[in-house]
Order: structure tokens, then C-alpha cells, then sequence
């Protein structure tokens, strides 16, 4: 599954509305209740434990995308 569909569909939101920039900044939808719950489905997707130091610095999808692509579970 595409990284911009998990979000769209974790923020209710269409994905043509998701890119790199989008943050909580951009997107009303995106809260700081809908942060977590995205968290938790990108660890859950992607098979990956995020410590809160990290959840601290995923502050948009592009963070999001280099994040996972650190940890070697993401391939666009």
C-alpha cells in the first residue's frame, strides 16, 4: 500500500490532497488524535516499532517517506 493512501485514508481525507509538504500545518484533518492513530498504522503496515524520539521528527509525509526509507522498509 501506498504511503500517500495510509495517510489519506488515516486523515479522511482524498489522496490527490496528499504530498511530501502535507503536514498538520496543511491539512485540518490531520490532528494531534490522528497523528498517533497514523503511527500506529504505518508500524503496523510496515512491521516497524517507532520510539517517540522518532514519532517527534515525522512532522510531514515527506519525513514519514525518509524515516521509512532509514529503516529499509519503503521503496517508492
Amino acid at each position: 500500500m501506498k504511503l500517500e493512501q495510509i495517510v489519506a485514508d488515516t486523515l479522511k481525507v482524498d489522496i490527490s490532497e496528499i504530498n511530501d509538504e502535507t503536514s498538520p500545518q496543511t491539512c485540518g484533518n490531520w490532528t494531534s488524535l490522528k497523528h498517533i492513530l497514523l503511527i500506529k498504522q504505518i508500524s503496523k503496515i510496515f512491521g516497524i516499532n517507532i520510539s517517540v524520539a522518532e514519532i517527534k521528527n515525522l512532522r510531514n509525509v515527506g519525513a514519514i517517506k525518509q524515516f521509512l526509507k532509514d529503516k529499509g522498509v519503503f521503496n517508492e
